[in-house]
């Protein structure tokens, strides 16, 4: 067996492996986000911002950039919340960053964009595949609904299975057997819910199958019932 990825794939998996820092937990200056309570969608632009710019900047420095208010409320419900849809887009705007945003479209068709380099999208936490053998909280990771991980994977398994989340792809990846055909689509996919007390673990992404791609994504429409949204690169990351 061996794999074919292309080579914006290989430098954005570079990145991740020698960023490890870059987990939604555990950083210095994130008092805007509440500590990085709701911080999933700022660490996966500061992602985004190192593959194509080279450059780190704080959650904080993040969301200064967005013009997210300092541990930002939803105004409704008085809840803690993250980024919204037009404070992603201002960061966009300030830092020049060459990404459009896709509103509920088929997963089919984010997918044409993954080649080109890192997508955010939104998913229902729940639904992400499990880490195969956690334990968290007592609870064992049983691969419900949307099954195991090839690598690494979910482990907050309870208490935020509802939970509306960002998480950011690496790119697409195929295993081929030894006649060269393909046995499996895959994908590289940073979930930055990691590093916290209870949870150190720092995995630079997790790699799921394509199709548990598409029903994590299709999760945040079909059961939380909001519309599916995706930032995507409008041309290909230099390599």
């Amino acid at each position: 067996m061996a794999y074919r990825q292309s080579r914006i794939v290989t430098k954005a998996a570079n990145i991740a492996k020698n960023n490890l820092w870059n987990q939604q937990f555990g950083q210095s200056n994130d008092g805007s986000a509440w500590d990085g309570k709701v911080a999933c969608t700022h660490t996966c632009w500061q992602f985004i911002i190192l593959v194509w710019r080279n450059k780190r900047y704080t959650i904080d420095q993040i969301s200064k950039f967005a013009g997210y208010p300092y541990r930002a409320k939803n105004p409704v419900t008085g809840d803690m919340r993250g980024f919204n849809l037009e404070e992603q887009k201002r960061l966009i705007d300030q830092l020049n960053l060459p990404y459009v945003l896709k509103l509920s479209k088929p997963w089919n068709d984010i997918y044409d964009y993954l080649k080109r380099g890192p997508v955010l999208y939104g998913v229902r936490y729940g639904s992400e595949p499990d880490w195969r053998g956690y334990r968290y909280m007592g609870v064992k990771a049983d691969g419900k609904p949307n099954g195991f991980a090839i690598s690494k994977g979910r482990t907050q398994l309870i208490g935020y299975e509802n939970g509306a989340h960002a998480v950011v792809t690496v790119g697409p990846r195929q295993l081929l057997d030894v006649s060269g055909d393909v046995v499996r689509k895959e994908l590289l996919r940073k979930d930055p819910n990691h590093h916290s007390g209870s949870r150190p673990e720092k995995p630079p992404f997790h790699v799921i199958k394509m199709a548990q791609a598409k029903e994590e994504y299709d999760s945040y429409h079909d059961i939380l019932g909001r519309s599916t949204f995706a930032f995507v690169p409008t041309k290909s990351l230099p390599v």
